[in-house]
């Protein structure tokens, strides 16, 4: 028996432009879906004036329903990241469907609560009512076609299953039950030690590796998808189960540890790049003298440069 097999067939990627670059700028199609979102909610509020109080001119009193608008926005986008609404791929419909419903419902009473402390007694609880019905079923059209068009456009991505032969014929039935999750096992390894898995995998975006992996293999695993920047997903055994540092995720009914990737995210990156331009121009405003001062003596008592650079595993 080979020790690595094909299987399915392998997805060529679209020339298209378009399909390229919503691939290419996750954080285009982020701010995409932010603008639709902001644009739905103060819709769902004008619409929501508009129903309650059509006997009056609806310009008139949204008026006073303005200046609660930057409250509801920022609210929404605090809660809309909390409950993953930013990030709709590899997700069931039906799961977006219940995390918003519990997102409009938190912002319902946040907004009850914010209208109260904020002294706005005019803002009525009928139109926050309306509201919050008309906010749910815009964000639920929006975000399903959305959540269609990022199906269409979402490139499969190739994966390696390692592991005994049962182990990984139920890892392949299980991920045949998630067409959302868009991985396409190429291949699957049953022995690690003998098989050339590491050329294998140049072509792989993800590794799984079962749980009757020996612990050496595993580490050997986990550290080449880091330095190398490919996924790992690891199915523990009871043991693991127990180990921490690692996030918990699942295939269908099937628990998989997947251990902290370095490459941090969009909202962490853009965190970190505020904190970094704070703290970095602070500092260069107070101590550019003593920097000056040090760049002297290193020059003086050293041939080395002044600025000292070394290669990290991370991003860039």
């Amino acid at each position: 028996m080979e020790t690595y097999r094909r299987n399915g067939n392998y997805e060529q990627e679209s020339n298209c432009e378009a399909i390229a670059m919503w691939r290419r700028f996750p954080m285009l199609k982020k701010m995409i879906l932010l603008a639709g979102d902001i644009g739905l909610l103060v819709l769902a509020t004008y619409l929501a004036v508009v129903l309650v109080f059509h006997d009056i001119d609806p310009q008139l009193v949204a008026i006073s329903y303005y200046n609660m608008l930057p409250v509801m926005i920022i609210a929404a986008g605090v809660l809309f990241n909390i409950n993953g609404l930013f990030s709709l791929a590899r997700k069931k419909y039906s799961e977006l469907v219940l995390s918003l419903s519990v997102t409009v419902f938190k912002l319902f009473i946040i907004m009850m609560a914010a209208s109260f402390f904020l002294r706005e007694f005019s803002y009525s609880r009928s139109v926050l009512v309306v509201t919050a019905i008309l906010q749910f079923i815009l964000l639920a059209s929006w975000k399903y076609v959305f959540w269609r068009i990022e199906n269409m456009l979402k490139k499969k991505k190739n994966a390696l299953v390692i592991g005994n032969q049962s182990e990984c014929a139920r890892i392949i039935t299980r991920l045949n039950a998630q067409p959302q999750l868009n991985y396409n096992v190429r291949y699957i390894c049953t022995d690690c030690e003998n098989g050339p898995w590491k050329k294998i995998a140049e072509g792989i975006d993800l590794i799984i590796v079962c749980a009757d992996m020996s612990l050496k293999d595993k580490a050997e695993i986990v550290h080449y998808c880091h330095t190398s920047g490919k996924r790992v997903f690891l199915v523990p055994d009871v043991y693991e189960l127990f180990c921490s540092g690692v996030e918990l995720n699942k295939v269908d009914d099937i628990p998989v540890l997947q251990p902290h990737n370095l490459k941090p995210t969009l909202e962490q990156r853009s965190l970190k790049r505020m904190l970094d331009l704070l703290v970095s121009g602070t500092a260069l405003l107070l101590l550019w003298p003593v920097f000056i001062i040090i760049a002297l003596l290193v020059k003086v008592d050293s041939p080395g440069p002044v600025l000292y650079s070394q290669v990290r595993t991370g991003r860039g």
